[in-house]
């Protein structure tokens, strides 16, 4: 199973979380998105950009599934 993922912008305004598990024959992947401001300062575009960036790299990362034989 990929590993979890732990996400967040050095303020804490902006998180991501990622949580894949196994129960009884079923992958269950759970995601969580916090955005804690509305507004955001022209001096944290970069730090926001770098966090979407990473976002939507996890959000689209496919679920590999290998059987062991």
């Amino acid at each position: 199973m990929p590993a979890d993922i732990l996400l967040e912008k050095q303020d804490s305004t902006i998180r991501f979380e990622r949580k894949i598990t196994f129960h009884h024959k079923v992958i269950e992947i759970q995601t969580s998105y916090t955005l804690k401001t509305e507004i955001f300062f022209k001096e944290d575009y970069g730090e926001i950009r770098r966090f979407f960036s990473q976002y939507y790299r996890f959000v689209n990362d496919p679920v590999l599934i290998i059987r062991n034989k």
